[in-house]
């Protein structure tokens, strides 16, 4: 019986291993979002409680520059009634919202039409709507 050839085995090995390598690169690359045109990108989660009725999300003052965001409502549903929007430069930007966001839903997109600096604080008021023991989670999505 003839023996398998050391050198075959170790070239067959070392091609499984770089394909290998370059599949998991390419698995990174495609977690790794960035702003750019329509992407929303999830800025921020928090979970909502029943006992306070406002809450905020900070985020880094080196964020980027937002021009829309959203909220969407995961696990329960959510009234959220309004925000105050703060910016790295001072500015607030108040916003009535008055939505009811089902459990999967979003709000409607929130143009932060001139914004010129970086959102460091969402401040928000909401009214549960939530009929069970969960808990409604909320995110903040934004695009550059």
């Amino acid at each position: 019986m003839k023996k398998p050839n050391n050198r075959w085995l170790i070239f067959t090995g070392m091609i499984l291993f770089i394909a290998l390598s370059f599949s998991i690169q390419g698995f990174r690359i495609k977690q790794i979002a960035h702003f750019s045109g329509d992407n929303w990108e999830k800025l921020g989660e928090h979970k909502v409680t029943l006992e306070v009725q406002h809450d905020e999300i900070a985020f880094p003052a080196d964020g980027p520059v937002l021009s829309a965001i959203k909220i969407k409502s995961k696990k329960g549903a959510l009234n959220l009634q309004r925000c105050v929007i703060h910016f790295a430069n001072g500015e607030r930007k108040s916003i009535e919202l008055r939505n009811d966001i089902p459990a999967g839903g979003e709000s409607r997109v929130i143009n932060l039409i001139g914004n010129k600096s970086s959102m460091t604080k969402f401040v928000f008021w909401y009214g549960s709507s939530q009929s069970g023991a969960e808990k409604a989670e909320i995110e903040i999505w934004g695009r550059v």
